[in-house]
């Protein structure tokens, strides 16, 4: 049970860095993988903000206990 609650609230942190801060996952994740990028791809940010959506849905089932 304890595991579920620390592993939902950890999935609803990461939602919302997800959501609120796209270009600093870019930042992170993908910068330095090309010399000459100036942002994230038009993709990026959308792509980001969904998975953060699902992440914040997941850790929501966690919390409630609906998902173990």
């Amino acid at each position: 049970m304890k595991q579920s609650v620390v592993a939902g609230i950890l999935l609803i942190v990461f939602c919302l860095i997800l959501e609120g801060k796209p270009r600093l996952i870019w930042l992170i994740a993908e910068k330095w993988k090309n010399s000459e990028a100036k942002g994230p791809s038009d993709m990026f940010t959308p792509i980001t903000r969904i998975l953060g959506g699902v992440y914040g849905i997941v850790g929501i089932l966690l919390l409630l206990g609906i998902v173990q």
